[in-house]
């Protein structure tokens, strides 16, 4: 018998939500708060979230309307194939798969300076020092506690949208409720800490949204350490969401012929793509040595590729509303022009993280090569399965077999 390349549909309406409300609410919104309000002002910290969620729903909407035609793991690879082909669709899945890759790693890094909090690492002996960012023994061992704790149970966790029961037409709103309770949340927390603590008390702080909650309890330090824990946890629901989108994207292009065969197969008990999750605990784990220094290229790196996925989604959304009109779709957006703004908003986005563009491009040496190397190992990867039999013909069947009117075939 064959092996069953079909992953298990267990996820409800509200468990779809708390992967995605998790992934966005992680430690950002305690690590940034001081950043956040020092450089905008509160009023403009909170505006500032409006705006960028205004700018997401559009790319999050044509998302929605993709992923209600096309409910099965891979995300921007499926909608870019269906509308552009195989190329594109690599383009797209191997450019998405970029911020997951480093988002792991810096979530392992976030979770020891939440920890180096609560007990302080830094008073252990000092081991090596990586881009300025000192390495000392308790900080070590913290990131080998952090990533042991991470793993466990990893192959248990469900995967999201091919292995829910929730209904097509309803995931498109599961991301708009998203990002609307996401924004929602940091605003709330903007709010609470200039309640909590004054203009040069933020500026001053580290970990404002910490040291806010410590002030509003009187300076009761048990105040401050409780919110380093909701903190953690945070982290922790960040982490499980990259993960799942990461492995989920490496599984989908394993299975569509697209990386080799290895990270497609599935575990026997679970039906979890196990071998791409281990590999992603690796990199994360040999990441977690080099220390918190590298937490300055992680963010910029892997953001690149995701804005480059968003915006080639908003570009499908729009091909496909005129090549396939007819195309089933259970959730539909109520006007094209959606996929314009979000092309508009996704092409920004793009300009911003550039090389060059003053403050959030990539930068040299780090970010740049990262990105470099990502792209190299992307058309080797590529012409590797170009090369094979049948080359591109055979990624298309494979990819026709997995998303071309399947829920017809079953009926």
């Amino acid at each position: 018998m064959g092996e069953k390349k079909e992953l298990k549909r267990v996820l409800g309406k509200f468990d779809l939500w708390a992967l995605g409300f998790g992934a966005i609410i992680g430690w950002g919104w305690i690590s940034m708060g001081s950043t956040w309000i020092t450089s905008a002002g509160s009023l403009g910290a909170c505006l500032s979230f409006v705006f960028a969620g205004l700018m997401m729903i559009f790319v999050a909407l044509c998302y929605g309307e993709l992923a209600s035609a096309m409910p099965k793991a891979g995300g921007p690879q499926n909608f870019a194939w269906r509308a552009f082909g195989t190329k594109a669709s690599f383009i797209a899945g191997w450019a998405c798969l970029l911020n997951p890759v480093l988002f792991v790693s810096w979530l392992c890094n976030a979770a020891v300076v939440a920890i180096d909090y609560l007990f302080p690492l830094t008073e252990t002996p000092l081991l090596y020092t990586v881009y300025g960012y000192e390495v000392h023994v308790g900080t070590l061992a913290a990131n080998m506690l952090t990533c042991a704790t991470f793993l466990a149970g990893f192959e248990c966790i469900p995967q999201a949208s091919e292995e829910s029961v929730v209904k097509p037409k309803d995931l498109g709103k599961v991301i708009v409720i998203v990002m609307i309770t996401a924004v929602a949340w940091f605003i709330l927390t903007i709010i609470a800490t200039c309640l909590g603590l004054s203009h040069e008390d933020i500026s001053n702080s580290s970990l404002a949204a910490v040291d806010s909650m410590t002030a509003i309890f009187n300076g009761n330090p048990l105040a401050g350490k409780a919110m380093i824990i909701v903190g953690i946890l945070g982290i922790l629901t960040s982490w499980i969401s990259t993960y799942i989108n990461g492995s989920r994207l490496m599984y989908s292009m394993a299975r569509g012929g697209m990386l080799p065969d290895y990270f497609s197969k599935l575990h026997d008990k679970y039906q979890t793509p196990y071998r791409a999750v281990i590999i992603m605990g690796i990199f994360m784990l040999i990441s977690g040595f080099m220390g918190g220094g590298v937490n300055v290229w992680y963010p910029t790196a892997g953001g690149f590729g995701s804005v480059v996925a968003y915006l080639i989604v908003a570009i499908s959304f729009i091909k496909l509303r005129k090549s396939e009109p007819d195309m089933k779709r259970p959730y539909k957006v109520k006007t094209i022009l959606v996929g314009y703004i979000a092309v508009l908003m996704g092409a920004a986005l793009v300009l911003i993280s550039l090389p060059g563009f003053p403050g959030s491009g990539l930068k040299w040496p780090y970010e740049i090569l990262m990105v470099l190397i990502w792209i190299i190992l992307g058309f080797i990867l590529y012409f590797r399965a170009r090369s094979r039999k049948d080359g591109l013909k055979r990624i298309d069947e494979m990819m026709g077999s997995v998303l071309v009117d399947e829920e017809a075939e079953k009926e």
